[in-house]
């Protein structure tokens, strides 16, 4: 009866005295693999942020519910929808609406990507911007939407593929055009 569980017991103290102290290269892999997968989770539930530029407000997100992940200095929040956007002009005035069913939001880049039923609303022009995916680089005020689009003004309509353009609706490139608009 001494002897199993002595067959048990030497191999166990025979790993264990042959293992070691890492060393300091072994230890420095094992912590860059373990910072590697560390990062951050914060939830919020019925969420209204201001985003904030040189004192102030430019961009105002809304979401029943976000996720943010923070992972080597890089926050990049998952906003569930219904999300609305507000972006404002210098003097504070809304000046574009966005709707859409989600967003996610890449705070370094400070750039936006929304999915599912994106409707963009350009208060001035009273353009409106229908999609299914759409990204936003607010530094450079350009945006994508790689599929279908239609876009209607109080004048006219055009739907088509691969929009690319101005953020505020003044100047897109379209493939696949069709619609009825004035010239």
């Amino acid at each position: 009866m001494f002897i199993k569980p002595l067959r048990l017991f030497l191999p166990l103290a025979a790993l264990l005295i042959s293992c070691s102290d890492l060393s300091e290269y072994d230890s420095q892999l094992v912590s860059e693999a373990l910072s590697d997968s560390v990062f951050s989770v914060t939830e919020s539930w019925d969420v209204r942020t201001h985003l904030i530029e040189n004192g102030r407000r430019i961009i105002t997100l809304e979401s029943p519910y976000t996720a943010t992940y923070e992972r080597h200095g890089r926050n990049e929040s998952h906003m569930k929808g219904p999300v609305t956007i507000t972006a404002y002009d210098s003097l504070g005035t809304p000046v574009t609406l966005v709707f859409a069913d989600h967003s996610i939001y890449h705070s370094r880049e400070t750039e936006f990507e929304f999915e599912g039923d994106v409707v963009v609303i350009n208060l001035e022009t009273e353009n409106i911007l229908r999609t299914e995916y759409l990204k936003w680089f607010y530094h450079t005020r350009h945006i994508n939407a790689p599929g279908f689009v239609t876009i209607v003004s109080p004048a006219d309509s055009i739907a088509g593929e691969g929009l690319s353009g101005k953020d505020d609706l003044t100047e897109y490139r379209l493939k696949k055009i069709t619609g009825q608009f004035q010239l």
